[in-house]
């Protein structure tokens, strides 16, 4: 099999921040439209959403304590109960009033402006690691020790995790090749 490799001389990782620009603050916007903004309906259903949370991580422990095949029952029985409750009603209202906000802050042009320097800084922060951008299931890569690692899907978000590589993260990448792509494994019925 022939290897194409590709030279990159990268460091794996680089502990390089870009800096971000700050959140756009939309606070003032949002009260005069919605009436109050993001933040203080979050404080305002504060309350309900931890009375949910809570209600629902005791119906979780509780199934815990049962047999397994008598856990799925009682949660779905549970569950349905605390669909008629004011707190899920609450976090139902907050959620469909968060979302509104949301929404309408995505198509502000602050909003667009930050997303799209964001999405700059972190196109040019993938740039300064072979981690960052180019560790994927599937790639060959070669060490400036020399060793060879195929990078495999234990971490899809970036072929490798800090604490099963297998190698010293310190090192540089000098060249990869891509053996296997995600869309390989899929057509021959892999799961990815």
């Amino acid at each position: 099999m022939k290897i194409d490799w590709v030279e990159c001389n990268l460091p794996w990782r680089s502990d390089v921040q870009l800096e971000r620009p700050p959140f756009p603050d939309l606070s003032e916007k949002e009260r005069q439209i919605f009436g109050r903004s993001l933040e203080e309906l979050g404080d305002e259903y504060e309350a309900d959403l931890m009375l949910y949370s809570s209600l629902r991580d005791k119906i979780y422990e509780e199934s815990s304590a049962l047999p397994y095949e008598e856990q799925e029952k009682f949660k779905k029985e549970k569950f349905e109960e605390l669909k008629n409750s004011s707190a899920e009603r609450a976090r139902q209202e907050y959620a469909n009033l968060r979302n509104k906000i949301t929404d309408w802050a995505d198509q502000q042009p602050e909003w667009i402006e930050f997303k799209a320097k964001n999405k700059e800084i972190s196109e040019e922060q993938n740039k300064l690691s072979f981690s960052r951008s180019l560790a994927k299931p599937g790639v060959l890569i070669q060490l400036s020790d020399n060793s060879i690692h195929l990078l495999g899907s234990v971490n899809l978000l970036g072929g490798a995790c800090d604490d099963c590589m297998g190698f010293d993260d310190s090192l540089t990448v000098v060249r990869y090749a891509n053996i296997v792509s995600l869309e390989d494994i899929r057509k021959i019925g892999g799961e990815v």
